[in-house]
């Protein structure tokens, strides 16, 4: 192999997607990760198992790999030096530690004559990631460097929509390296944020308009399974493909996937037909119980995912701002408001706030609506109606 990929991060979505795509093109795969004994069953193997769960499920076995501990940092440096691509899937939280470790490896990249540029693929469930890794890069680079960075690196948004749910302590227990994921391949990405030769990888497809599949993504896919999660605990189910079951559920995601897919057709022109099979598709894909996807995983941090933007608010904020309201998304906030999960910290956070400063307070605060606004009175009739929705 002559192409060399570097994996931040040998969990779920590194090791559940990223290492298949890259091990069907060829590259040879070093992960870093910061749990020691993962990465020396990674070596001792030189691989893992990736059980796919499709409409039948298939084996297969991720070759050409090799990891290296964080904390190694000489190790870290000399493997961006000689890297052909870099991929990110190490967690929101873990930006600013890679950032550093990302920058003293560029350094070390020029300094020993490199000057063929490296792209950066992004794989992080935070607002603008490109823009974010970019400053804090820049930031640890120092000043001097600054047309380097934006001349020969590539800080490329992707779109992760494959579903890999938290391995079962069975599946642990049988063997740690083992993970299960989805068969859906596809992998968007920000084609403008490229610099130089487009790597070739498979399931890899550059996007122009990039902006309109991140918020079709995160307002349909992202949405619908929160709403699915919310309403599925307020109706005791633990699982959701148990949840997606219950007929009065659909309904109301049927409903959401309506509105938030009206929105973006109207936002960003896509097609209707092939919004809706979009939708339908995802409605299919979570009904696999193989995958064991929990409602606690889906529905965690509640208070994140109320915040304007995101995945509910932001579809039926947007949805009313085309003349529809959205009812059934709606529902889905007032599902997320009555998450009460006490192993869910945030869950603790967003209750206590209720209980003391009241609802008001929280969609001020939390959704940064006016308590007064026609969607926030939309919202409180939702609320209103939840009992009777949860014995139907």
């Amino acid at each position: 192999m002559s192409k060399k990929a570097l994996v931040f991060g040998a969990g779920k979505i590194g090791r559940g997607f990223l290492g298949q795509l890259l091990s069907q093109s060829d590259f040879e795969i070093v992960f870093v990760d910061i749990d020691e004994g993962l990465v020396s069953l990674l070596n001792q193997r030189g691989g893992y198992p990736l059980k796919l769960i499709g409409d039948e499920e298939r084996a297969l076995t991720v070759s050409g790999v090799r990891a290296v501990r964080a904390t190694d940092e000489d190790e870290v440096l000399e493997e961006i030096a000689t890297a052909d691509l870099l991929l990110t899937a190490a967690g929101a939280r873990a930006l600013s530690s890679l950032s550093r470790l990302i920058a003293r490896g560029l350094r070390k990249r020029w300094e020993q004559g490199v000057e063929v540029p490296l792209n950066i693929l992004i794989c992080e469930n935070l607002p603008q990631p490109a823009r974010t890794m970019q400053e804090l890069v820049g930031q640890e680079m120092g000043t001097g460097y600054q047309d380097q960075l934006e001349q020969k690196v590539g800080f490329v948004e992707t779109v992760i929509c494959r579903m890999v749910p938290d391995p079962s302590r069975e599946m642990r227990s049988s063997d740690p390296l083992l993970i299960m994921a989805e068969d859906y391949s596809i992998l968007p990405v920000d084609k403008k944020g490229f610099r130089g030769k487009i790597p070739r990888m498979t399931g890899m497809m550059p996007v122009d308009s990039f902006v309109g599949y991140v918020h079709r993504k995160l307002y349909t896919y992202n949405t619908c399974h929160a709403v699915v999660a919310y309403l599925g605990y307020l109706k005791g189910y633990a699982y959701i493909y148990e949840a997606i079951a219950d007929e009065t559920i659909l309904k109301v995601v049927r409903g959401a996937l309506e509105e938030s897919g009206q929105a973006v057709i109207q936002k960003y022109s896509f097609d209707q037909v092939e919004q809706r099979e979009y939708g339908k598709d995802f409605i299919r894909r979570i009904r696999r119980k193989e995958l064991a996807d929990t409602v606690h995983r889906v529905a965690k941090d509640p208070l994140r995912k109320l915040a304007p933007e995101e995945r509910l608010l932001g579809p039926a904020t947007l949805a009313w701002g085309f003349g529809i309201t959205p009812h059934y998304l709606s529902l889905g906030i007032a599902a997320a408001l009555r998450y009460d999960y006490p192993q869910d910290e945030a869950s603790r956070t967003l209750s206590r706030m209720l209980e003391e400063e009241g609802l008001d307070q929280v969609l001020r605060e939390v959704c940064q609506l006016d308590p007064q606004s026609v969607l926030s009175q939309l919202i409180k009739e939702k609320l209103a109606a939840l009992p009777d929705l949860i014995k139907e």
